[in-house]
């Protein structure tokens, strides 16, 4: 049986998503490209946690937890936006550092 060796392009576009980013330590070792892309996933996914977090400690007192939830509904949407921006990003080989969070390096 032939190995092959799976389109970098695809996996790179998957690993963008928050919590698929582990995938690049099964498939993606070895690609610049795709360690890229799953770091900006990381960061994604460690954004969304601390979102998680504080919706879920102030989002039961009554009048801050609902402007919370506003602002975290606002970043949310945000994020699905920037996320999606990524992945066509990746998808075509045209990726670039989102401002603030692109050059965080967790990944080594």
């Amino acid at each position: 049986m032939a190995q092959f060796e799976p389109d970098k392009k695809t996996i790179a576009t998957v690993v963008v998503f928050p919590f698929v980013f582990l995938i690049y330590f099964i498939v993606g070792k070895g690609s610049e490209y795709v360690k890229f892309c799953a770091n900006q996933g990381l960061v994604f996914t460690i954004i969304e946690v601390i979102c998680w977090g504080v919706g879920a400690v102030l989002g039961g007192i009554p009048l801050i937890g609902a402007v919370v939830g506003w602002v975290l509904k606002i970043i949310g949407i945000a994020m699905l936006i920037l996320i999606v921006y990524q992945m066509i990003g990746a998808y075509k080989g045209t990726i670039k550092p989102l401002p603030i969070i692109g050059d965080v390096e967790l990944i080594k």
